[in-house]
């Protein structure tokens, strides 16, 4: 659970962790620990614990034929040259983790952006970055510098890829300015740290004022992972929610463990089997020696055998024999090699030809074993062009319209012919210079000179907007969904629709955007030839392509001047469904069976209808309006809306929006939604929740209800024939004086306009009148009223209910015909009670100012209980309704 000081920072993960410190060493090297681990590696190897074997045997002067000294001192050489090339190698993988762990970072602590070192970092610290910073541990993007909350991340040092990867806020934390991060308050629940680098699943729920509770589910495109770096991007800020070893990269890199180079695993292959070898001599040498000590040993009276040796007399000729064959592996060779590679190691990071002068970086080997490692590569692979063209793009060549310009060693962008083209108009080079301005996701940065650079996931993306711009067709300005080119001076917006984006399926991408001038709808394609050729029309002019000897295919389709139905294979279908009241939602709902189920089929071809039932279909949990957060008044702006008509309400799957002031006063609001179907709604960002105008059946209902016995669904059945609910609560909290912001998202069809205000002041009344109360005076008649006998008095005493005026009787909360139990607001059934009671008193009263009902068993049939006196009790709720209109629709 979290502390105090967490709450003060911001989000943090429920299960705190301690501090971020790295450790990617064995042990400290002035630990024993290194010692004892050194050992159990070094004796982990054949070859060292051969050498330990004779070793101890030549401590037995029965059999050894030199002095142990001169084995067990190189044997402690060695173990001590190998023990300090490992300690060697671990020390300076110290020093990195220690370079790493002091690095230094800034954090908010209490408000206050200060600067700490890396391993101060704890789970919940709000983690500053700027551009080209390291990531530090793992963080849940809160916040960047650019608008529409996204920033760029280079992800070598995790998958190798050198492109890089666009990461983007939550939801949750969309409109945040940089001042409101330093205060922001909430919970991040996420999993167990695990080495997936491709998968986050958590949740985020920001504490008020930011968010009132509201679950954002959170994914690996709202992460930084530790160790990738800040690119294109001024300042970038996170939660840390893995530190240290529990990061994701941290889980993958482990402790390193021992391991044997090619080299030292041959040689321990070889060292078996020489020892194989010596033992068969040995097992051979020894068996006849003792042959020969029996039959002719003894008999020599200078070899002084005793006549009876001790009981192991019989191995100690096999054990000399293996003392004498010792040398057939040479206790030199562990040494030699270590040094070796050490000064190979060294040889590496003396090599001036390995300098990268771009990065003033020398080459560097992290551990004296490299040197082998590398000696062993037989093959380098490659995966693509890029990492043997060190994504260095240049725009060298492109035909249009038939038209080669560039050549292979020339460079386009200096071709006459193509700047002429340019200068003149023509309308395909103009085209075709504009796919490569605008079919992209590079993000133009104005300076304050008024130069532009281009932030791009890929260099190829960069290169073609950035010769596109040298061909006076500049990428100036992205704003929300406009994109702004100049053409030579003149200003053009484009509406991007839709954005295809490139994957390993498709090949290709795509947008569909919007001309704001001509008002055209247009395609924009690039991708690989082979995945753009096969949707082109016999009718759409092949000349638009590049020719085959090229990478790369750029597509324009206009949609008001051709009509296509076979690149309708092309097309994305999108089906929103509404999930709600199915038996089951969210992750593997393809696997459930619910939503929709189709069949679904394009109808209107000439070729007839086209089923599109079997396509591979995909789904996605949410709405692009949700995630876009266009109920927020401020994303709202972002978002083009269109002035509602009375008489054109579409009818499913469409936002509403409206202004309107709050109601004066401190009273409780509440808004009609019964004129709408299904959907959600929100105030001011705020979410009332979802709205479901469902009726109920209209047979089912009784006057009566018993809930004893059986039970029955039929039993106690109210409202038949009447929406569920109808009023929604709007808490005055979340209201400003005026221009209130109220969004809605209609699923199933409704009309806006029906939508209003009500602000209800509630009171209760109360009244209990007995069957021994007198009648009122209007009930007597004359006669009973004149005379001076006692007769019969006919009429029945009355209940009065009256509310204030301009009130009205909104609900009964109370009744009982019969023996009722207490006061007003405080009423409870007796052991006699009618089951009529509530139905008969709301029946006469409800929505009425006033209302009277007979105190008489007659109206209250049957009798609940016979012989007593009954007594009927009514609280009820007088309200003051006022209706306000919402301001016009949109």
């Amino acid at each position: 659970m979290k502390n105090e000081r967490q709450r003060d920072q911001g989000p943090s993960r429920k299960r705190e962790k301690p501090r971020g410190r790295e450790k990617g060493h064995k042990a400290n090297i002035k630990e024993e620990k290194f010692c004892n681990e050194n050992l159990w590696e070094q004796f982990s190897r054949f070859m060292n614990q051969y050498f330990l074997l004779i070793a101890c045997l030549q401590l037995w002067s029965l059999i050894t034929p030199v002095n142990p000294a001169s084995t067990w001192g190189p044997l402690i050489f060695i173990f001590a040259v190998s023990a300090t090339k490992e300690a060697w190698d671990d020390y300076n993988r110290y020093l990195s983790d220690k370079k790493a762990n002091e690095r230094k970072v800034w954090v908010v602590k209490e408000g206050i952006r200060k600067q700490i070192e890396a391993q101060d970092i704890r789970v919940g610290n709000i983690v500053w970055l700027r551009e080209n910073d390291e990531v530090p541990c793992d963080l849940v993007l809160i916040g960047t510098s650019d608008p529409q909350g996204i920033c760029f991340l280079e992800t070598a040092a995790l998958d190798g890829e050198t492109d890089l990867k666009t990461r983007m806020i939550p939801s949750a934390c969309s409109g945040l300015e940089s001042e409101q991060l330093h205060r922001i308050k909430g919970v991040i629940e996420c999993p167990n740290p695990d080495k997936d680098i491709r998968r986050f699943d958590a949740n985020m729920r920001l504490f008020p004022p930011f968010l009132d509770n509201d679950i954002c589910p959170l994914n690996i495109n709202n992460t930084l992972l530790q160790s990738c770096y800040l690119r294109n991007t001024e300042w970038a800020c996170g939660v840390a929610v893995y530190t240290g070893n529990e990061t994701k990269l941290g889980m993958s890199r482990g402790i390193p463990e021992p391991k044997l180079t090619a080299v030292d695993a041959m040689i321990d292959k070889l060292t078996g089997a020489i020892f194989l070898f010596q033992l068969v001599v040995v097992i051979v040498l020894g068996i006849a020696g003792n042959i020969w000590k029996d039959t002719e040993a003894r008999k020599q009276w200078y070899v002084k055998y005793p006549s009876e040796g001790p009981w192991y007399e019989l191995l100690v000729i096999p054990l000399r024999f293996e003392l004498l064959c010792s040398i057939m592996i040479p206790i030199s060779i562990k040494v030699s090699l270590d040094l070796v590679k050490s000064i190979y190691a060294k040889f590496i990071d003396w090599d001036e030809e390995m300098f990268d002068h771009d990065a003033n970086t020398p080459a560097h080997a992290a551990n004296t074993a490299i040197s082998e490692d590398l000696g062993q590569v037989e093959y380098i692979l490659t995966d693509k062009t890029g990492t043997l063209t060190e994504n260095r793009m240049a725009f060298r060549r492109c035909c249009i319209g038939g038209f080669f310009y560039g050549n292979e060693n020339g460079d386009a962008l200096k071709d006459a012919e193509l700047l002429n083209a340019i200068s003149n108009n023509i309308p395909d080079v103009i085209r075709f210079i504009t796919v490569m301005a605008i079919c992209n996701t590079v993000v133009p940065i104005k300076s304050f000179s008024g130069a532009i650079t281009y932030k791009a996931q890929s260099q190829d993306e960069e290169a073609l907007v950035t010769a596109a711009a040298m061909l006076h067709v500049v990428l100036t300005r992205k704003s929300g969904n406009i994109i702004e080119v100049s053409f030579s001076g003149a200003l053009v917006q484009y509406e991007i629709l839709d954005i295809l984006e490139f994957t390993s399926e498709r090949k290709r991408m795509s947008i569909v955007a919007k001309d704001c001038q001509s008002g055209k709808i247009i395609l924009l394609t690039k991708g690989a030839d082979e995945a753009i050729l096969p949707h082109a029309c016999s009718d759409v002019p092949r000349s638009l392509f590049c020719d085959n000897k090229q990478d790369g295919r750029i597509f324009y389709l206009d949609f008001s001047l051709w009509r296509c139905p076979r690149w309708a294979t092309a097309l994305e279908v999108e089906i929103v469904s509404g999930l709600s009241s199915s038996h089951n939602y969210g992750a593997f709902i393809e696997k459930d069976g619910a939503g929709f189920k189709g069949p679904i089929k394009l109808v209107g071809f000439k070729d007839g209808d086209m089923d599109l039932s079997t396509y591979p279909w995909t789904y996605q949990v949410g709405l692009k309006g949700e995630f876009a957060r266009i109920f927020d008044p401020v994303e709202q702006e972002k978002v083009s809306w269109i002035a509602l008509e009375p008489d054109k309400i579409q009818a499913t799957f469409i936002w509403y929006k409206a202004y309107f002031d709050a109601p004066d006063g401190k009273d409780p609001i509440s808004i009609y939604l019964g004129g709408m179907g299904k959907g959600q709604a929100w105030v001011n960002g705020h979410g009332i929740g979802r709205y479901w105008s469902l009726v109920a059946p209209k047979d089912g209902c009784s006057e009566t209800c018993n809930y004893r016995g059986a039970y029955n669904e039929k039993k106690c059945r109210t409202n038949c024939g009447k929406p569920t609910q109808t009023w929604y609560h709007i808490p005055r909290e979340w209201l400003q004086a005026s221009n209130n912001l109220f969004v809605i998202f209609e699923e199933t069809g409704g009309n806006p306009l029906t939508i209003k205000l009500k602000k209800i002041a509630t009171k209760t009344i109360c009244a209990e009148v007995s069957e021994m109360h007198s009648p009122p005076l209007s009930a007597w008649q004359k006669s009973e009223l004149y005379t001076r006998d006692i007769l019969p008095v006919t009429a029945s005493p009355e209940l009065l209910l009256h509310c204030d005026d301009g009130h009205r009787i909104s609900a009964i909360t109370f009744a009982s015909f019969g023996t009722p139990h207490g006061v007003c607001q405080n009423f409870s059934e007796g052991r006699c009670h009618s089951e009529r009671s509530l139905s008969v008193v709301s029946e006469a009263c409800l929505g009425k100012n006033r209302c009277s009902i007979r105190v008489a068993v007659t109206d209250f049939s049957p009798d609940p209980c016979r012989g007593v006196v009954k007594t009927l009790a009514v609280q009820a709720e007088c309200s003051s309704p006022s209706d306000y209109e919402m301001f016009p629709w949109s």
